[in-house]
């Protein structure tokens, strides 16, 4: 299944992605997907300043959670990571890989240790097309094989990184193998008026108790500046239907995840802060709950972190695979030992 559901309860989610401007986020709906590695920037007074303003907002919400970064499994290029169980075993994460122009992955067997995964696994298309620019993959699995969601993005292809894009769709792909994904027909989340949306992008699916899906993904609604979570439901992975009532507003690039009963879903919160919410009647409703901040190795805290993915690895570890500025980390929550 694309997103793992899990039976402890110990959590761990997400992963960040370090802008070229932090304040750049503010705007649309992210850094242009075919940024190259960013340059991470500094946490200053000011944007200290920012991200407790922007806490205000929540109140309620006091408690802070903080990740360490633990290692690096990617080249500094690769971004957005979304990782799935394979059928015979083992782990494939997939990411942007902006380089080559398209999606790229590694393999692994433990979930800590990858292996790059040689050619992309989809390629942009060509310039015309609505997904000239592919990118921020999440992959489910199926009985079958495996059904990739993607971002995908329309001319211009050739825009630079201080560019945003104007719409985003959010389309799909199949595979036996996980390796070599061949497009499917239609589009899975659409823009325009039959929509309400003027744009879709970067999202997680949960497999639901009775076997249907449930989405989670960013969005901006029409006639509105700002960016939302939205929430689709499928029995097919494949036909969507989307409930227009923001989950949280000012907000992008979920990742999602369940626990017994609850799901936690963990966004990019306006310009510098990620949010933690829980909801216990199967992703209807969300109350928020924890601030969630990230680390480098030298226990500095990385400003502007977006694009990431939660994972229950075997040895009952929950990491969170995300952005660092050098490359896609793996980071772990710091547990507190009681004296």
């Amino acid at each position: 299944m694309t997103v793992v559901r899990l039976n402890r309860i110990k959590m761990l989610i997400m992963g960040l992605r370090a802008f070229v401007s932090a304040l750049a986020v503010i705007i649309g709906l992210g850094v242009a997907s075919c940024q190259p590695a960013a340059v991470k920037p500094t946490a200053t007074p000011d944007l200290e300043a920012i991200q407790m303003e922007e806490r205000q907002n929540f109140p309620q919400v006091t408690q802070v959670e903080h990740w360490d970064l633990q290692s690096v499994i990617s080249n500094p290029e690769n971004y957005a990571p979304g990782i799935v169980p394979l059928i015979d075993g083992g782990y494939r994460i997939y990411w942007n890989d902006r380089v080559n122009g398209g999606i790229g992955s590694a393999t692994s067997s433990d979930g800590f240790t990858f292996n790059v995964d040689a050619g992309l696994r989809l390629a942009d298309a060509a310039s015309g097309q609505i997904d000239c620019l592919v990118s921020n993959p999440w992959v489910i699995q199926l009985s079958n094989g495996y059904r990739m969601f993607y971002r995908g993005q329309e001319n211009p292809c050739d825009r630079t990184v201080e560019q945003e894009a104007d719409f985003y769709r959010i389309l799909s792909a199949y595979s036996p193998d996980g390796r070599v994904f061949q497009r499917e027909s239609g589009v899975r989340i659409n823009i325009g008026p039959t929509t309400g949306l003027s744009s879709a992008a970067t999202g997680r699916t949960l497999q639901l108790d009775d076997g249907s899906f449930r989405m989670f993904f960013t969005a901006s609604l029409v006639n509105e500046n700002n960016v939302v979570i939205l929430r689709a439901d499928s029995d097919d992975s494949l036909n969507w239907n989307i409930d227009l009532t923001p989950i949280v507003r000012d907000a992008r690039s979920p990742t999602a995840i369940q626990i017994d009963d609850t799901i936690f879903l963990y966004v990019k919160y306006m310009t510098d802060n990620y949010l933690k919410l829980e909801s216990t009647d199967g992703g209807l409703t969300f109350t928020p709950v924890s601030w969630l901040e990230f680390y480098d190795a030298d226990n500095q805290r990385i400003p502007g972190f977006i694009w990431g993915d939660v994972f229950d690895l075997p040895s009952g570890e929950y990491v969170i695979y995300g952005p660092s500025e050098a490359g896609v980390a793996i980071f772990e929550q710091e547990v507190e030992e009681s004296s």
